[in-house]
């Protein structure tokens, strides 16, 4: 069978890759899910980083603009503070 190519824009391609990223959250919020009532401390607090990295990471792959991907390309977990979304 053959594989067809599809073109798309520069935008189009990252609110694809944001929709690929969304559903790889959802997959592992339902494995998170599984910690709930075994550790309550635990998952409340993965939960909370698990919600602000997801909603970060969907925010710029659907949104940012070149430049605000170039201003967060080098940030490490070596230092503390991002730029706002």
């Amino acid at each position: 069978m053959a594989e067809e190519t599809v073109r798309m824009t520069l935008d189009q391609y990252r609110k694809f890759v944001a929709v690929q990223y969304l559903n790889a959250s959802a997959f592992l919020f339902e494995g998170l899910k599984g910690q709930q009532g075994k550790n309550d401390f635990h998952f409340a607090v993965t939960m909370r980083s698990f919600i602000e990295y997801t909603r970060r990471g969907i925010w710029f792959l659907a949104w940012a603009t070149d430049q605000q991907l170039r201003d967060v390309k080098n940030l490490t977990f070596k230092a503390s503070g991002s730029l706002s979304v």
